[in-house]
C-alpha cells in the first residue's frame, strides 16, 4: 500500500534486541530527526505522549531543532524522566541551518559543503538542557552501574558536519560491561563494532522519508545501503539501530510510505 503524506502517522514500534552482558533487561526510548519547528504541535503531542512512560534511558539522536526557535521546546518534551538519564547528540540540522539550495547538492552528492549559519553549540546544549531533563553528549561518555553492571553511554557528535569524534568519546573510559552508542549518521560503524559496542543508535536517513513499494528508501543521505535505511541490522557483534524519524526537512516536507516513527527497545533478555 502507497501513503502519499505519512507526516502526521506517528506511530511507536517495540523492538528487542538480546544483550548477554546485562543481567537484567533495560527499556529504552529511541527518539530521532524531530526537525521540531514551534507550530509542530501534533508532534510534540507524540514525543510528550511516548516519553510519558517507564523508561530506563531516553535517547535523542540529533537533528532535534530544526531552527534557533525550537530549541527552548526541547526541555518540555520529556514529560516523564527515565530511571537512569536521558541523553541527546546534535545533528548536522542542529549544527547548521543550510539554504535550500545547499540541502539538494547534500542530498544528491552526499557531500558536506558547510554553507549556512552555524549554532553556537553550547548555547544550544544549554537551552536543550533548560530544566535539567536532557543531557547533550559532545563526544563524551558517560558510565552508569546497573544491577552490577557497567553500562557505558557514548555520544558521539555529528559525523556529517565534522564534528563527531569517536576516539575522543572513548578517551575517559576505564571499564564498560555493556556500551551503548549514540551518533547522529550511522557511518564508520565498524569502528563501533571493533570497540565492542553492544548497540547503537541513530538516525538521519528518516527511513529514506520516499519508500516505494519494491524498490524502498530512494535516498538514505549516506553510505549505508538502502536496504538499512531504517530498521535493525548487525555489524559483526553490534546491533545497530537506524531510526526513520518523527520530522521531516524544510526541504521535502513530505514523507511516502514511511511514517514517523518512535521505538521503545528492550536491550537485554
Amino acid at each position: 500500500m502507497l501513503t502519499l503524506d505519512d507526516r502526521w502517522g506517528f506511530r511507536h514500534r517495540e523492538l528487542a534486541v538480546p544483550c548477554a552482558a546485562l543481567r537484567t533487561p533495560l527499556r529504552i526510548l529511541h527518539l530521532s530527526d524531530a526537525h521540531l519547528m514551534p507550530h509542530d504541535r501534533a508532534k510534540m503531542r507524540h514525543i510528550r505522549r511516548v516519553t510519558d512512560d517507564d523508561y530506563d534511558f531516553v535517547f535523542f539522536t540529533g537533528d532535534v531543532a530544526e531552527v534557533p526557535e525550537a530549541e527552548a521546546l526541547v526541555p518540555t518534551l520529556l514529560t516523564r524522566p527515565p530511571r537512569h538519564g536521558a541523553y541527546v547528540v546534535f545533528g548536522n540540522h542542529d549544527h547548521l541551518r543550510m539554504d535550500r539550495v545547499t540541502m539538494v547538492k547534500e542530498m544528491v552528492t552526499q557531500t558536506f559543503y558547510g554553507k549556512g549559519t552555524w549554532s553556537d553549540p553550547l548555547a544550544m546544549k544549554a537551552n536543550f538542557e533548560e530544566g535539567g531533563r536532557w543531557r547533550v553528549l559532545i563526544n563524551e561518555a558517560v558510565t552508569h552501574e546497573i544491577d552490577g553492571r557497567q553500562v557505558v553511554i557514548a555520544g558521539v557528535d555529528d559525523p556529517f558536519t565534522g564534528e563527531g569524534d569517536l576516539q575522543i568519546t572513548m578517551r575517559d573510559v576505564k571499564q564498560a560491561d555493556v556500551l551503548i552508542g549514540l551518533v547522529h549518521v550511522p557511518t564508520d560503524l565498524a569502528s563501533f563494532s571493533q570497540r565492542g559496542f553492544h548497540l547503537v543508535l541513530s538516525g538521519h536517513t528518516h527511513g529514506g522519508q520516499i519508500r516505494l513499494p519494491g524498490v524502498g528508501a530512494l535516498i538514505t543521505q549516506c553510505d549505508l545501503p538502502r536496504r538499512h535505511a531504517a530498521g535493525l541490522h548487525w555489524v559483526e557483534r553490534t546491533a545497530v539501530h537506524v531510526s526513520q524519524g518523527l520530522g521531516a526537512g524544510k526541504l521535502v516536507r513530505v514523507r511516502v510510505n514511511c511514517p514517523p516513527t518512535s521505538y521503545a527497545i528492550t536491550l537485554g533478555g
